[in-house]
């Protein structure tokens, strides 16, 4: 759409034409030349190049090509595949973390040989037998106590008393706690911990994947520390579909620019009944988007004043919510069935634009 009121501002007719497969923004290859977006205009063989363009002078390229006026601003996000649900029969071990049922188990494993010494000694000065003498009876109880099935003995000595009370205390909180967690549990469906940020990506040891090289060189140079260790890992893949199939296998996360990530997850989405995809919440190498011209353009004064009108009208942003909107409408008719004619005055409707007076 962009293009489309360039050509129609500077009255020119559009022939669209795809860059050679795998070849995207442009490559510098061995012999010094460029091929895909950036060798295409350099050798003349295309007048206007768009695309997420991004304004950079990396690997000379400048030297080549120029940029009109930005049209759009963002920032790079990963797609990743939204994780399965934990399996139910994981339950019983939900309600508390793994700090807890590991302080749980030591008091368990000390609360039959605390209660046998301390019930042996006060036994023994006071010349009494006492059932808890004996370390399997201690655990045995210890055991009751634990999951609130009490057995049919009373300590004999007080103080025998006064520990078996804390005991019960403890074991009826613990009780108490773990039986409510594990209802509010059952009760909702329970995601395991996702990666947020990409300290939790680097942890993860996932490769990531771009559409080409450009964003793995730009992380490469980043001052964030991580992304320049998930250089690493990164994997440069020749076409969107490579890199989404490699995020659905949950082989990798897939690094590209905002509006494209929420383009593909909307339009994955949109004919599930459950997410499968989802953008990573921090964002981050901002950047800006321009049409890509031939080097030394005449046209370039005038591209960028349309490009400036263009954005101040805010057509970019309605234009990106009407291709989302037509992408995932055109998924779930596939998926139903329905026939697109059937739905053309409701696309319509949904995005005349009302003057204001």
């Amino acid at each position: 759409e962009v293009v489309r009121a360039l050509a129609s501002a500077g009255n020119f007719t559009l022939n669209f034409q795809e860059v050679p497969p795998g070849e995207v923004w442009g490559e510098l290859l061995p012999n010094g030349s460029w091929n895909g977006i950036i060798g295409m205009l350099g050798s003349g063989a295309a007048d206007f190049a768009i695309a997420d363009i991004f304004i950079t002078s990396l690997w000379g390229r400048t030297d080549h090509q120029h940029f009109s006026a930005p049209f759009d601003q963002g920032v790079n996000c990963v797609i990743m595949r939204v994780p399965p649900p934990l399996p139910r029969w994981q339950a019983p071990l939900w309600p508390f973390r793994e700090d807890t049922w590991q302080a749980f188990l030591v008091g368990f494993v000390l609360s039959g040989p605390l209660l046998y010494c301390l019930a042996r000694g006060s036994a023994r000065s006071l010349g009494k037998t006492s059932y808890l003498e004996s370390l399997t009876s201690s655990y045995l109880y210890a055991t009751g106590m634990h999951l609130q099935e009490p057995l049919a003995r009373e300590p004999i000595t007080n103080t025998s008393r006064v520990i078996v009370a804390f005991l019960w205390l403890y074991a009826m909180v613990l009780g108490f706690s773990y039986s409510s967690n594990l209802t509010a549990f059952l009760t909702v469906t329970r995601q395991p911990r996702t990666i947020d940020t990409y300290k939790d990506l680097y942890e993860s040891r996932l490769t990531i994947v771009g559409l080409g090289p450009t964003l793995g060189s730009l992380m490469e140079t980043s001052v964030n520390f991580y992304l320049r260790e998930l250089y690493k890992q990164f994997a440069p893949l020749p076409s969107d579909d490579a890199a989404v199939q490699a995020v659905l296998d949950g082989r990798a996360g897939y690094i590209t620019s905002y509006h494209n990530s929420k383009y593909i997850v909307a339009k994955l989405n949109s004919a599930q009944r459950t997410p499968i995809l989802r953008v990573m919440k921090e964002c981050t190498m901002p950047f800006s988007v321009a049409v890509g011209l031939q080097s030394n353009t005449p046209l370039k004064p005038r591209i960028d004043l349309v490009t400036y009108k263009i954005v101040e009208s805010g057509l970019v942003s309605q234009w990106f919510k009407e291709s989302v909107w037509i992408a995932t409408r055109e998924n779930r008719m596939q998926q139903k069935g329905t026939n697109k004619e059937e739905e053309t005055n409701d696309e319509t409707e949904v995005f005349r634009v009302l003057p204001l007076k």
